[in-house]
């Protein structure tokens, strides 16, 4: 027996395998196989040849769970037996996806890893008969001890301060994930949390007037919480003060490089001082020799800047500070500004884009104003305060832009630019059917001209006859943009002028030419412009007809990519030419006329090829067909509008294609014996590549094999006296091969026997212990059938040579509620005969979860003459069940005192109650695995150390 919390870690061992390789994709035979649970054991049906699978998974050594700290490495370890396949996969958490591990897949092995959070690990083994085995350990992370430092003025415990003086704290924490920070002022008073300490590490300035507690405490992520504390009390020592000059001045100072400067300190209420000095903003600071004194003064030549500081502090370590910065006068300033790269002045037209550039050296500092004219107040502009840069802006009126520049001395210099705007020049255009320069057309054309302009107030149009002509003011030209349909006759020339507000001009010409009349053109195929289809092979007609052209030519091009070739049938101005096609072709007719004035026109002929059909079949029958294993096929094909074919072959739909050197023939035959499942594929195409395939699949069948084997004539199991002989015989059908094994009891390892290498046969044995025969037996296509006997194996009669009988007489069933058991109980001597039933405990057991845990179970005994009536309570013990497991999590029943039974009685009957107990089903037992739905059980009057084998009886 097992607990029901047993179960439930198989299911879910179980569920996280499902969903593992579900997420994979995995195919069926993982799937749809039996699983066992922890114990490594399974079940499965009687055609599986392989013994049940195991596996054990250890973390470190350690089954079911193991902790260990953030980071540190750990050993997975997994051992299987009679398996073929395993995985191992990983999930983070209880809620995480189990994710299955490339490293993972040996039947025995080991794995170093790391985690930085719980996860469970699963080993799922199978043997070849998709029968499986779990086992699995969860691996917890432990959180490492918190720890904080909290320090005042760089010191931890206790700090005496002035009233009113200023405090540093300091706090840094390790391994935590949160810490808050308290206050006590005065120390009796109530803490109050401080928002400025919610960080895990941090500083804070504060003034304090009175004495004053703070705390610092932080938590790691499990929970644990460390601490830290530092007191502030109060001294009567006044605060110290200093102040620090450079030649006289405090704050800040110019010199020239190279100047002796004179530094001068002063203190109060202070013990000690110290000057340091660093090159700039930017430097470390140096403590200077000649600074150590309460007070003094010290000379100094500098060329580059340099910061002096004065640090000061009183007999309780109160400090203050004090600076001044030295900074070093350069050369003369200069700076350079332009527009659009021009320095002093620049015109642009109103709207243009002005870039505004400039450039300084020897500054620090830069500002640009910009002023309306002249007579404009300058007006500063943000973009100007860069000591070099551009800027980009449109202009609309005169405007000066002045650049200022100064060192760090203070010396500044200045640079302008005048940007003036004027009014742009006028530009115009003039087009005839939208083409400028020269326009030719057929005498009285109608031309469409069109003019625009930019910049303009006012334009006009001429037109003039000829060269020699005179110019006409047109009354239709005189605005600044428009468009005038008019009639040409004759060559004329039209120019179009416009002026902008100062006068300033533009012009544009156009030439209108008059030529002869276009020629026109017309081709057909089959009688059809444009675009024809036709078959291939038939004849095609062209025909073409051109007017005004005084010569014509036809080229034929091939299409996609072909050139045009001209055709020496195709230079008259009309004519007609058949011709055969196999190929698209493009043919185009170009005439012109006497002024070389051409035109086109061209006619596409498609050429249609059918597409192609074929058809595969397998003894005359398209699609699939079932034959038997061995006997002949005849693979045949035909087709139809087809230039080549190829026939391949595969094993089964999932096969790789295998070209076939007989099927390269547009229409054929094969005939060949096949032994397993192939798939035969015919694919033709036709001249232009269209292809098209057609498959049959023929299937091999066998009947599946059948086999039995018994012992002395009986199946599953036969009990048999120490020294005597049981014969083995086994029968087989639909077989091609088979094999018999014998093995030490259920768990043993089977071993073949070379006398069970026959289609049927028997062998005589004598075994000395529990031995399991099994037949195996295939058909012609590796189906297997199995069958197995178990033959038990009693010692000798001794003394009175009397050998315990059970016989089960109700059901146990699975899940059922409210059930009782009631056994019938007999002897038998040595010889077959009844024996009178002796005194002992009352032992029972049976292959069950039961949801009580094992609490006591009701019991009653009865005589079949009405001598004994008792009852009582069966108890549990632990530690091991009736079927041979041993652990924590199994146990069996036992009365715990003898039932004493009267002389001569040769039959009991035992009632145990089983109501209100939700009883599961396991397998632990593989003697003679019951069905799911029945229960196999164990009842015994004796030792529990029985001097014989236990007989298992199923329920009736």
């Amino acid at each position: 027996m097992k607990t029901l919390a047993t179960h439930f870690t198989w299911l879910l061992a179980l569920l996280l395998l499902v969903s593992c390789e579900q997420n994979r994709m995995v195919s069926a035979p993982w799937l749809n196989q039996k699983e066992s649970g922890n114990t490594g054991t399974s079940t499965g049906g009687t055609t599986g040849s392989d013994a049940i699978p195991s596996v054990a998974l250890t973390a470190d050594g350690h089954a079911d769970r193991l902790e260990v700290k953030p980071g540190a490495p750990f050993q997975l370890s997994w051992v299987s037996k009679n398996a073929v396949l395993c995985r191992v996969t990983a999930q983070l958490g209880s809620s995480g996806v189990a994710q299955v591990q490339d490293w993972g897949n040996h039947l025995v092995g080991t794995h170093s890893t790391t985690i930085s959070s719980e996860t469970l690990f699963v080993a799922v083994c199978q043997n070849a008969a998709g029968e499986r085995a779990s086992a699995l350990v969860d691996v917890t992370v432990s959180a490492l001890q918190p720890s904080v430092l909290l320090t005042a003025n760089g010191k931890t415990g206790t700090l005496s301060i002035s009233p009113g003086a200023s405090v540093q704290l300091d706090w840094s924490s390790q391994n935590a994930v949160q810490c808050a920070l308290t206050m006590q002022s005065p120390p009796g008073g109530m803490p109050e949390a401080q928002t400025w300490g919610n960080f895990l590490s941090g500083s804070h300035v504060m003034n304090l007037s009175s004495e004053t507690i703070f705390v610092a405490t932080c938590q790691n992520s499990g929970g644990a919480t460390a601490s830290a504390q530092v007191g502030i009390t109060l001294s009567a020592t006044p605060p110290p003060s200093v102040s620090i000059t450079a030649n006289g001045k405090s704050g800040q100072l110019s010199v020239v490089s190279g100047a002796s400067v004179q530094v001068d300190w002063k203190s109060l209420n202070a013990t000690q001082c110290e000057v340091s000095a660093q090159a700039g903003p930017s430097g470390t600071p140096q403590v200077q020799s000649w600074g150590s004194g309460l007070l003094g003064s010290h000379a100094v030549a500098l060329t580059t800047e340099t910061i002096f500081t004065v640090t000061c502090q009183n007999a309780i370590g109160a400090s203050v500070s004090s600076k001044v910065d030295v900074l070093i006068a350069g050369p003369d300033p200069s700076v350079v500004l332009t527009a659009n790269g021009k320095t002093g002045a620049l015109t642009v037209t109103t709207g243009s884009t002005v870039q505004i550039g400039w450039s300084s050296q020897n500054a620090i500092l830069c500002t640009m104003t910009a002023q309306a004219g002249a007579s404009g107040s300058p007006q500063p502009v943000s973009w100007g305060n860069f000591l070099t840069g551009t800027h980009s802006l449109a202009m609309t009126s005169e405007t000066i832009f002045v650049a200022t520049c100064q060192n760090s001395a203070g010396t500044s210099v200045s640079s302008q630019v005048d940007v003036s705007v004027a009014d742009p020049l006028p530009s115009v255009t003039l087009t005839g059917n939208g083409k400028s320069g020269t326009l030719t057309v057929a005498s009285a054309s109608n031309v469409q001209m069109e003019w625009a302009s930019q910049n303009a107030t006012e334009c006009s149009i001429t037109a003039q006859l000829g060269a020699g002509g005179t110019a006409q003011v047109q009354s239709w030209g005189n605005t600044i943009s428009g468009a005038q349909a008019v009639t040409i006759s004759s060559e004329t020339f039209f120019v179009a002028t416009c002026h902008n507000a100062n006068g300033a001009s533009a012009s544009a010409q156009l030439k209108v030419e008059v030529s002869a009349t276009p020629p026109t053109v017309t081709i057909t195929a089959n009688g059809t412009p444009g675009q024809v289809t036709v078959t291939a092979g038939s004849q095609v007609q062209i025909d073409w007809n051109s007017q005004n052209a005084t010569q014509c030519s036809i080229t034929a091009q091939l299409l996609p990519d072909g050139t045009a070739q001209a055709q020496t049938w195709g230079n008259g101005l009309s004519g007609s030419h058949s011709l055969t096609l196999s190929n698209e072709t493009v043919f185009i007719a170009t005439c012109q006329n006497a002024d070389g004035n051409a035109t086109t026109a061209q006619v596409d002929v498609a050429v249609n090829f059918p597409a192609p059909t074929v058809m595969i079949t397998a003894n005359g029958i398209p699609g699939q067909l079932a034959v038997p294993w061995g006997s002949s096929v005849v693979i045949g094909w035909a087709s139809q509008n087809a230039t080549q074919c190829t026939v391949t072959a595969q094993a089964g739909p999932d096969g790789s294609p295998q070209a076939q050197s007989w099927g390269h023939t547009l229409t054929g035959s094969q005939s060949l014996s096949l032994s397993s499942e192939t798939v035969f594929v015919a694919t033709c195409q036709n001249a232009m590549g269209v292809s098209i395939s057609s498959q049959v699949d023929v299937t091999v069948t066998a009947a599946l094999p059948l086999v039995t084997i018994t012992a002395n004539g009986k199946t599953d199991h036969l009990v048999l006296t120490s020294g005597n002989a049981a014969l083995i015989a086994w029968q087989s059908q639909n077989s091609t091969q088979c094999t018999v094994t014998a093995q030490a009891g259920p768990t043993g390892v089977p071993q073949v026997q070379s006398w069970g290498n026959l289609l049927s046969g028997s062998h005589s044995v004598s075994p000395t212990a529990e031995t399991v025969f099994i037949a195996t037996c295939k058909n012609a296509l590796g189906n297997t059938a199995t069958s197995q006997v178990d033959v038990y194996v009693a010692p000798p009669c001794n003394g009175n040579g009397k050998t315990i009988i059970q016989l089960l007489t109700a059901q146990l069933v699975n899940n059922a509620p409210n059930q009782f058991m009631q056994y019938d109980l007999s002897y038998q001597d040595c010889n077959g005969q009844p024996a009178p039933i002796p005194s002992g405990q009352l032992w029972y057991d049976d292959a069950a979860y039961f949801s009580n845990g094992g609490q006591l179970l009701p019991y009653s005994v009865s005589s079949s003459d009405g001598s004994l009536n008792a009852s009582g309570n069966l108890s549990p013990v632990r530690g091991e069940d009736l079927f041979g497991n041993r652990g924590s999590r199994y146990f069996h029943f036992t009365t715990n005192q003898n039932i004493e039974v009267p002389p001569n009685v040769l039959s009991l009957r035992v009632t145990i109650d089983m109501s209100n107990i939700e009883i599961h089903a396991y397998t632990t037992d593989m003697r003679n695995p019951p069905a799911l739905e029945k229960i196999e059980t164990f009842l015994r009057i004796g030792s529990s150390e029985a001097d014989v084998a236990p007989v298992m009886f199923k329920n009736r």
